[in-house]
């Protein structure tokens, strides 16, 4: 797997050079970043790309999944308020905020999140998300049985 995303990093970083103004490849790079476990590289490609094109929701979203990995979900919040305020569609910023939410103590918060991102990714959406919705419905279980 990881040969895939060092070949996949190459790849992004190559798209970067070529074309410096490429919001999109760098967030792709900043993904990538991420995925290999390079928060400092991911966070540079990221803000990058958000100086590039401040209404790209994608790497917004990136910078608030990477704020909630270092264990600052309160910072995470924000961010993804920004990616959702520019991405209405991005149904996993959902999710990602959810996670947040609970993670920064605010249970009903979270609550609301997990059945939001289940509302917003049943029916025909339903198996596209099927991963991230068994995730939610574990994590909202969960919450609900605290209670």
């Amino acid at each position: 797997m990881t040969g895939k995303l060092d070949e996949a990093r190459g790849a992004f970083a190559r798209a970067t050079e070529l074309d410096p103004e490429n919001a999109k490849a760098w967030n792709n790079l900043g993904n990538v970043e991420r995925d290999l476990g390079r928060p400092g590289e991911a966070e540079a490609a990221y803000e990058r790309a958000t100086e590039l094109a401040p209404d790209y929701p994608d790497p917004w979203n990136g910078l608030g999944t990477l704020a909630v990995q270092a264990k600052r979900p309160a910072d995470a919040l924000p961010l993804f308020d920004r990616a959702l305020a520019l991405g209405p569609h991005l149904h996993e910023v959902l999710l990602n905020r959810a996670i947040a939410l609970e993670l920064a103590g605010d249970r009903e918060g979270a609550t609301q999140g997990y059945r939001a991102f289940l509302a917003a990714t049943g029916g025909s959406q339903a198996t596209t998300f099927a991963a991230q919705r068994e995730a939610a419905q574990r994590l909202l279980a969960r919450l609900d049985s605290r209670t």
